[in-house]
């Protein structure tokens, strides 16, 4: 027996929606986004399983909780995925980390970037990947990445949404 058609238009008009919003969403940071430079650690340039890709690691990817203003509940245990956000903070041609919070502050005029907890130690530090933190490109460019880090300074280019929602545009050297 099969469903009434117009329950199968709508089961069908909702999925179109949904995969419609999960679009929209990944590229909502892309159209209203500010577009900062961040100073990045690669670790890694290629992998059998993954391809050509860049491992990076930023500034805010281990934080020791006593060195940077922390804001999270000292009385509370965080769980891997929870959501925190980091508060970064113009220093020369590139971003910084300045602060950790729990909730993002709406009187700011600072860059929140949304990021999850991937470890956390108990007052000592605190793991944090913002999903930033895969660059797939060609193997050449991969190539050229790895020798650009040996060499220079390597800054990734983002596009932040006022959300704190973020998108890798690009992996680029240091502009000298």
């Amino acid at each position: 027996m099969l469903p009434d058609k117009k329950i199968l238009y709508i089961l069908m008009s909702l999925q179109v929606l949904i995969l419609s919003g999960m679009i929209a969403s990944s590229w909502y940071p892309l159209y209203v986004g500010t577009e900062i430079r961040m100073k990045v650690y690669p670790l890694d340039p290629r992998d059998l399983l993954r391809g050509n890709y860049v491992r990076l690691s930023y500034d805010f990817s281990r934080l020791e909780l006593d060195s940077i203003q922390n804001h999270l509940d000292s009385n509370k245990i965080y769980n891997f995925g929870e959501m925190v956000f980091v508060e970064l903070a113009k220093e020369g041609d590139y971003y910084k980390t300045i602060a950790l919070w729990e909730k993002k502050p709406s009187n700011t005029e600072n860059i929140f970037l949304k990021t999850s907890i991937a470890s956390y130690s108990h007052q000592y530090a605190i793991y944090l990947s913002a999903g930033l933190e895969s660059y797939y490109t060609k193997s050449q460019k991969a190539l050229q990445i790895e020798k650009d880090i040996s060499s220079q300074e390597v800054y990734a280019v983002i596009k932040v949404a006022p959300n704190g929602q973020a998108r890798l545009l690009r992996v680029e050297p240091a502009k000298n």
